[in-house]
């Protein structure tokens, strides 16, 4: 199972558009859909879909012998990471169009992993922190580029975002700040088998 945790929800009626929250709600769902996937699979040990961080996942975990080790939860994480990632970029049937930068076949673009910012597609950039799922809702009624952030996480790290370096709830272009998290029992499926 995987978890939505909003917390920034600040949509403006007078800049955002009804367009501009839809990109947001279904982008929010798409994710939410891939952690699902993404953990139970690591959980049932179906690794395919992280490549090299699901086969090093798999050796230290799922191995017969295997010894858990206070990394655990950091190796799961990238692992779950990379799947949803693979998942976005399939389920958007999108194309790279610059490095982690990603435009999607109804042209959404959304960035995995990316710091910078783009002239009318991302207005905020980081330099302490690293989100992990950038969306450009595009260009509000004020002429600003907006753009959501979403962060992917264990429920045993809910609500870090609040201590990441940038102070993302105080970015003037983001009205939407969620955490998507996966639960100990996904992942833990096969261990507890």
């Amino acid at each position: 199972m995987a978890l939505l945790q909003e917390f920034k929800n600040e949509w403006n009626a007078q800049v955002h558009t009804d367009a501009q929250k839809a990109i947001a709600a279904d982008f929010c769902h798409k994710v939410l859909l891939c952690a699902k996937m993404a953990s139970v699979q690591m959980g049932m040990g179906h690794f395919s879909d992280a490549g090299a961080h699901g086969e090093k996942a798999e050796e230290r975990f799922f191995s017969a012998n295997h010894k858990p080790h206070r990394f655990y939860r950091a190796s799961a994480g990238s692992t779950i990471e990379r799947a949803v990632y693979k998942h976005l970029i399939q389920g958007f049937d999108a194309d790279e169009v610059g490095k982690n930068v990603y435009r999607s076949s109804t042209g959404v673009i959304f960035a995995l992993e990316f710091t910078k910012s783009i002239p009318n597609v991302f207005s905020s950039s980081f330099s302490n922190s690293r989100p992990d799922i950038r969306v450009s809702l595009g260009i509000g009624t004020d002429g600003n580029a907006y753009e959501i952030l979403i962060d992917l996480t264990s429920e045993k790290q809910k609500a870090h975002i609040l201590k990441k370096g940038d102070n993302w709830l105080a970015k003037k272009y983001v009205p939407y700040i969620a955490e998507i998290l996966w639960t100990d029992d996904d992942i833990m499926h096969k261990l507890n088998q």
